[in-house]
């Protein structure tokens, strides 16, 4: 079901158009479900499984200005999304998207009771207080046997804002895209840790201490025990291998970017009589891509590790080798007879 409201006011200036939705969904097509290598087959489609959405979308259209030779109209448009996984066939903890398990132990895995967006992955094993859990013979970390959820891909809010100015035959307008919050994958960074590629990995002849408290019985109690053991990277290659891909998930990542910026000039009417071969005749400039400000510190926070075709809530939010997106120009002439 969908309930909302459109008004306009002050002879069509100023509106709004605001909507709350709720979808439910039953006994969907599953595919690529996993099953026992001992049943002589691998994958599995089935109808399973119940999930629900809900949002919030509004949009706000404004010309603060209207006057003979100049005018700006603008529009923003702010949606809120949710969703939950409330039904799984019997015996079946989570489903994931097993074309998302590209690189280290994190996936899009979706939980009970939980949204659609999560990820999934091995994450540390830490006591009762919250503290990471460290060996105390070697001082490495020490991470879960069992799959968690590890970060969740969905934003808390995107807008989409366009505006647009006219003065006498020019026109400029522009599109700003916003997220925020959400978290990212940015597996393409573990990769390169991993193999000692990244900026992070220049000091590793520093000895490094590991922040949390040694496993060794007292961990639980009111007087854990805090790390203290020094490990140093360049002599001790576990030290990449023990950290967990929960340390490349990056919290609540935020953007702006200028989508499109367009400068167009229309011929006046009185220049095309002249020739009397065209009735419009229009010139543009357009930008795409052009900025981007964002927390995120990889090549493009808006990803996907995988191509349309993954099923499910895809790979949006995984960063994989992924190039950012370019910044691209085009140069036009449109022409009417």
């Amino acid at each position: 079901y969908e309930i909302g409201t459109e008004m306009k006011f002050f002879n069509g200036r100023l509106g709004f158009d605001l909507s709350y939705y709720r979808s439910e969904s039953r006994n969907q097509i599953i595919r690529d479900l996993r099953l026992s290598h001992s049943s002589g087959f691998i994958l599995k489609t089935i109808n399973a499984g119940q999930t629900w959405n809900n949002g919030v979308e509004l949009t706000i259209n404004a010309e603060p200005v209207r006057a003979k030779n100049f005018t700006w109209t603008t529009n923003l448009n702010f949606t809120k999304t949710n969703s939950q996984l409330t039904e799984l066939p019997a015996g079946l903890p989570e489903f994931y998207a097993s074309d998302t398990w590209i690189f280290g132990n994190v996936r899009n895995g979706m939980r009970l009771n939980g949204p659609l967006t999560t990820l999934t992955g091995n994450s540390y094993q830490r006591n009762t207080k919250g503290d990471i859990l460290v060996s105390p013979t070697t001082g490495l970390p020490l991470t879960e046997t069992l799959w968690n959820i590890v970060g969740d891909r969905n934003p808390d809010f995107v807008i989409g804002f366009v505006n647009s100015f006219a003065y006498k035959g020019f026109a400029l307008s522009f599109v700003l895209d916003i997220r925020k919050g959400g978290d990212v994958y940015n597996a393409t960074e573990s990769y390169m840790y991993n193999r000692g590629l990244s900026m992070k990995t220049l000091d590793r002849e520093k000895p490094y201490t590991f922040r949390g408290v040694l496993k060794d019985g007292l961990e639980n109690s009111d007087t854990p025990t805090p790390n203290s053991v020094q490990v140093t990277p360049y002599y001790n290659n576990a030290f990449y291998s023990a950290l967990s891909d929960e340390n490349f998930i990056e919290r609540d990542v935020n953007w702006m970017r200028v989508k499109e910026l367009t400068l167009r000039y229309s011929v006046p009417p009185s220049v095309l009589k002249k020739g009397n071969l065209f009735k419009t005749a229009n010139l543009f400039v357009t930008g795409n891509d052009l900025l981007l400000l964002t927390n995120y510190t990889g090549g493009d926070p808006g990803v996907n590790g995988n191509n349309t075709a993954t099923g499910g809530s895809g790979g949006q939010g995984i960063d994989y080798g992924n190039l950012p997106l370019p910044k691209v120009f085009n140069v036009g002439v449109t022409l009417g007879f």
